[in-house]
C-alpha cells in the first residue's frame, strides 16, 4: 500500500532543490518571528509545519488530485498565518484563493479528461492557457494580480516573506513541469507583468507595497523564460524562482525592522536610514542589487539566461534592455528616499539609540545562499555557462545604471505624494469608476456599502448570472467544484 502511494511522487534533483529552497525560506521567516509578539505561538509553528508538508506535496507529486489537495492545504495554512496579523485581510485572501481553487479544479478535471493522468508536459495550447489562468490567481499573473499588493502589504512581515518568497512561486513550478515547449501568451504576459508592476513600484511610497509590486515584476521574468520555449531561458526561470524567493524573503523580513525603527511604512520616513541601521541597510542594498541583476550576484545569472528568450530578435533585445532599466529605476529611487535620504535637520542617532536587529541572521542567511548560488549555478542547473560574459554584463548594467540615475535626476527622483495603503475598497472604487466612465456616469470617491458586503454582492450577482444564463448541466458542474474541494480536504485531514 505504501509503495502504491509513493508512486504518486517523483524524487529528483529538480524537485529536491525547490523543496529545499521553500524550507529555507520558511525557516528564515520563522527565525524572525521571535521578535513578534504572537499569541498561541505553538499553533503558528504547527501551521508552518503543515504548510511545509503541503508545498512539498505540490512540488514532489505527479498526481493531479494530490496536487490539488496540497494546494488547498497551502491556502488554509497561509490563511491561518494571516489571522495572526489581520482577520479582514485573512478573509479577503481566503475568498480570493477559494475562487481560484474552484476554477483550477475544473481545469484539472478537463486536463485529466484529455488523457493527462499525471502531471507532465501538456501539448494542447488551449489546455495550457486554462492552466495558466487556473494558477494565475494564486501566482499573481497579470490581470489576476490585484490581491497581491493588498494582502502582502498588510500581512505581518514574516508572513509576507512566506507568501511573496515562496507561495506565489508554486504555480510557476507547475508551469515549469507542464508548459515545457513554451507558450506565446505566457511570454508576452510576462513582459506586461514586468512593465506594469515596475511602473507601479516606481511611483509607490509604501515600502511593503513597493516590494509586492516588485514581486509581480520579477515573476514576469519567470513567465518570460517559461513562455519562450528556449531551453536556456527555461533554466533561467528555474534559477530566478530560487534566487528571487531568497532575495524577497530577506527584503520583506528587513522591511519589518525598517517599519519598527521608523514607525512608518512610507519610504520618505526612512530618513538617515544608513545611520539608523547600518547592517540592515547593507542587507537591503544587497537584496535590491540581486533583484536588479547586477553581475556579482545570482540575479544576474538567472536574467542572463532568461535573455535568451529574446531569441536574437533586435526589437525584443531592446525590450529586455528597457525592462532592466525599469528595475533599476525603482531600486535607486527607494535607495535615495529610503536609505540615503540624509536630513541634517534631524538629530544625530547615537549608537545607543540604534536598535540592532535581533534577527540579523534570518535576513542574512538567504542572501548568503544567493552568494553561494552565484558560484555554483553551473552545477546546480546542470548546464554549461561557458559563454557567461561577465565583463559584457557589467558594461551593460553600468549603462542601465547611468540611464536610470539620469532619469531619476531629471525627474527629482520621482517624488510623489504619499499614497494610501492598497485595499479592496480602493480596488472596488476603481472598478466602479471604470464602469461609470463606460456608462457616462460621474466618478465616485467612496462606496456606500462596506468592502465585505461589496464582495458578497459581486458573488451574488455572479450566482444570478450562472442561474439565469448557463445551462443546467454546467450549473451542476460548477456546484460540484466547491463540494469536491471540501471533500478532498475532509479526506486528507
Amino acid at each position: 500500500m505504501l509503495e502504491l502511494f509513493l508512486e504518486n511522487f517523483t524524487i529528483n534533483s529538480f524537485n529536491l532543490i525547490f523543496v529545499a529552497t521553500g524550507i529555507i525560506i520558511t525557516g528564515a521567516a520563522l527565525l524572525s518571528t521571535r521578535d513578534y509578539r504572537y499569541a498561541h505561538r505553538k499553533l503558528f509553528y504547527l501551521c508552518n509545519l503543515i504548510y511545509v508538508v503541503s508545498f512539498t506535496m505540490i512540488i514532489m507529486t505527479n498526481n493531479w488530485i494530490i496536487f490539488l489537495i496540497g494546494w488547498e492545504l497551502v491556502t488554509v495554512t497561509t490563511f491561518l498565518m494571516l489571522l495572526w496579523g489581520s482577520n479582514k485581510i485573512a478573509r479577503i485572501y481566503l475568498i480570493i484563493q477559494f475562487i481560484g481553487s474552484n476554477f483550477l479544479l475544473y481545469v484539472v478535471l478537463m486536463i485529466m479528461n484529455a488523457g493527462y493522468s499525471t502531471i507532465g508536459p501538456i501539448s494542447e495550447f488551449n489546455l495550457q492557457i486554462l492552466l495558466i489562468i487556473g494558477v494565475g490567481l494564486k501566482s499573481a499573473i497579470i490581470g489576476l494580480h490585484f490581491w497581491l499588493p493588498i494582502v502582502h502589504s498588510r500581512a505581518p512581515s514574516p508572513v509576507s516573506a512566506i507568501l511573496s518568497g515562496w507561495v506565489v512561486k508554486l504555480g510557476f513550478i507547475i508551469l515549469l513541469k507542464t508548459v515545457t515547449s513554451g507558450n506565446i501568451l505566457l511570454f508576452y504576459a510576462g513582459i506586461a507583468m514586468v512593465i506594469y508592476a515596475s511602473l507601479e513600484a516606481i511611483f509607490e511610497t509604501d515600502y511593503k507595497v513597493l516590494l509586492a509590486y516588485s514581486t509581480i515584476s520579477q515573476l514576469g521574468f519567470v513567465a518570460i523564460g517559461i513562455g519562450s520555449g528556449n531551453i536556456y531561458a527555461y533554466w533561467g526561470s528555474v534559477l530566478h524562482i530560487i534566487v528571487h524567493g531568497l532575495a524577497k524573503t530577506s527584503l520583506f523580513l528587513s522591511s519589518g525592522y525598517w517599519i519598527k525603527k521608523t514607525k512608518s511604512r512610507t519610504i520618505y520616513a526612512f530618513k538617515n536610514g544608513w545611520f539608523v541601521d547600518r547592517k540592515n541597510s547593507i542587507l537591503t542594498i544587497i537584496g535590491l542589487t540581486v533583484l536588479a541583476g547586477f553581475p556579482i550576484f545570482a540575479g544576474y545569472n538567472s536574467k542572463y539566461l532568461i535573455k535568451y528568450a529574446a531569441g536574437g530578435g533586435l526589437f525584443l533585445n531592446y525590450v529586455f534592455h528597457g525592462l532592466s532599466i525599469l528595475t533599476y529605476l525603482y531600486v535607486f529611487r527607494f535607495l535615495k528616499w529610503g536609505i540615503f535620504n540624509i536630513d541634517k535637520t534631524e538629530k544625530e542617532f547615537s549608537k545607543d539609540e540604534v536598535n540592532e536587529s535581533n534577527s540579523f541572521l534570518s535576513i542574512s542567511i538567504p542572501l548568503f545562499l544567493i552568494v553561494l548560488i552565484t558560484f555554483i549555478s553551473n552545477s546546480l542547473l546542470g548546464i554549461n555557462l561557458a559563454n557567461y560574459h561577465l565583463l559584457s554584463g557589467l558594461f551593460k548594467n553600468l549603462i542601465y545604471i547611468v540611464v536610470a540615475l539620469s532619469i531619476l535626476k531629471i525627474t527629482d527622483w520621482i517624488y510623489v505624494k504619499e499614497k494610501p495603503v492598497p485595499s479592496m475598497d480602493i480596488f472596488l472604487i476603481r472598478i466602479k469608476n471604470w464602469n461609470n466612465v463606460i456608462k457616462g456616469k460621474p466618478k465616485v470617491e467612496t462606496i456606500e456599502v462596506d468592502m465585505e458586503n461589496q464582495i458578497y454582492n459581486i458573488l451574488i450577482k455572479f450566482a444570478k448570472f450562472v442561474y439565469t444564463y448557463l445551462p443546467k448541466k454546467i450549473q451542476s458542474q460548477l456546484l460540484f467544484i466547491p463540494i469536491a474541494i471540501l471533500l478532498l480536504l475532509i479526506f486528507i485531514l
